[in-house]
């Protein structure tokens, strides 16, 4: 639940087991009643710093798209956050009347989070607005450029920052759950938009955005200590006979088809769909991308349903890809030191089997491959490790989560 709250249970309790409570305290859980049978628990969204900029720069994005036919685009990023974070910042413009066809979503097709050459590209001098979730934060030299074309930005993140807010172009507004002291620090990236979208409506937004934040908190692997997380993924404990169009096609067309027992649960989402929903992300399909939004967008279960072969398909190929990546690079595997590094071919999977080695041996991984005369790759660490290795300055870029990020050095670092 919270970085080191494994290692003080087994220094506390390694020869018994641990009450909840007890670990729940550990965990640094205060209210223990509560947080076992939480209610309504969302924290307002102007505890977070430019919130009020950030919702008007939603009014004036609706009002020049609808009077002006200004375009808004979208960001969409390479993960389930990234897709759920996009997902709700498209349906709270046609929630509100903004004319499809002012809307552009922008796709990567690798697993670049970055305002990249690829997604520069696609952003033409027909866009006035761009909404960039889940992202954003760290990429200065794009915003400025970006902004002196005179686009207007509005970034809704939750990966810490780099620069000082002073950095930013003044065509920017930043909403970031890292630059403030919050009650809830750990929101996913689509939690950030959807606090947005809440600062926008003075009543608070309906509840049909609940679900997708559920479903990239639980993605995302968020921490769950506070009591709106908690409560959010409260939100995924439904029974069969709940589930329906009165509670989420695209949920309860997922549940149906991938959960063996029929309930939902955090824990089905997290085995049971996430991968799947990642595994077609990673694919790097465009017309698959497409299916995906379709999924989160469906109007009936039956579209669902006819999606499910192609999400069980590519999930069973990666399977395979990554236990035969897996299979080559433990061969070369020294255990012996602290750190493992390991080079691999450029593929979409090098975090996923980053992953699987970081969890079989329990050490930071880096995985790495050649690209533009460097090293890029993955690193994936049972601690914290990202800011050490900005700190250490061998890194061209070290960016992401604390324990899970890309990275690029020189060679001869």
């Amino acid at each position: 639940m919270v970085d080191g709250a494994f290692i003080v249970y087994f220094k506390l309790f390694k020869n018994k087991t641990p009450t909840l409570n007890e670990y729940l305290q550990m965990c640094g859980v205060k209210d223990i009643e509560r947080y076992l049978n939480p209610k309504d628990c969302r924290e307002s969204p102007y505890h977070y710093v430019n919130m009020q900029e950030a919702v008007s720069y939603l009014y004036n994005a609706i009002h020049d798209a609808k009077n002006y036919n200004e375009h808004i685009y979208i960001i969409q990023g390479p993960d389930v956050d990234g897709l759920c974070s996009s997902y709700i910042a498209y349906k709270f413009l046609l929630d509100n009347d903004v004319p499809r066809n002012t809307i552009k979503m922008l796709v990567h097709t690798t697993k670049s989070h970055n305002l990249d050459d690829e997604i520069m590209a696609q952003i033409n001098d027909d866009c006035k607005y761009l909404i960039i979730p889940d992202a954003g934060s760290n990429d200065m030299e794009q915003l400025w450029e970006l902004s002196n074309r005179g686009i207007y930005i509005l970034i809704a993140d939750h990966h810490k920052i780099e620069y000082n807010l002073n950095d930013y172009p003044p065509n920017v507004v930043l909403v970031n759950s890292t630059i403030q002291e919050l009650e809830n620090p750990y929101l996913s990236g689509t939690g950030v938009m959807w606090k947005i979208i809440e600062g926008f409506y003075i009543d608070g937004s309906d509840e049909s955005y609940l679900p997708y934040v559920a479903l990239a908190n639980l993605s995302d692997v968020m921490n769950i200590s506070s009591l709106e997380n908690r409560w959010l993924n409260k939100l995924m404990e439904v029974e069969t006979e709940v589930l329906g169009a009165d509670y989420n096609i695209c949920m309860s067309g997922l549940n149906k088809n991938l959960n063996d027992n029929g309930y939902l649960t955090p824990t089905n989402v997290t085995w049971n769909i996430t991968p799947k929903l990642n595994a077609c992300i990673r694919n790097g399909d465009i017309n698959v991308r497409r299916m995906l939004f379709g999924i989160l967008n469906a109007k009936n279960i039956d579209f669902i349903d006819q999606t499910i072969p192609t999400l069980k398909s590519i999930h069973r190929e990666q399977q395979e890809y990554v236990k035969e990546m897996f299979g080559n690079i433990v061969k070369d595997i020294d255990a012996t030191n602290n750190i493992i590094v390991g080079f691999v071919d450029n593929t979409a999977y090098t975090g996923l089997v980053a992953n699987k080695v970081c969890w079989d041996y329990n050490k930071p991984t880096f995985l790495l491959y050649e690209k533009y005369g460097e090293y890029y790759g993955s690193c994936r660490s049972p601690v914290p490790l990202k800011d050490k290795c900005i700190e250490s300055g061998l890194f061209t870029f070290a960016s992401g989560h604390d324990s899970s990020f890309g990275v690029a050095l020189p060679k001869e670092n």
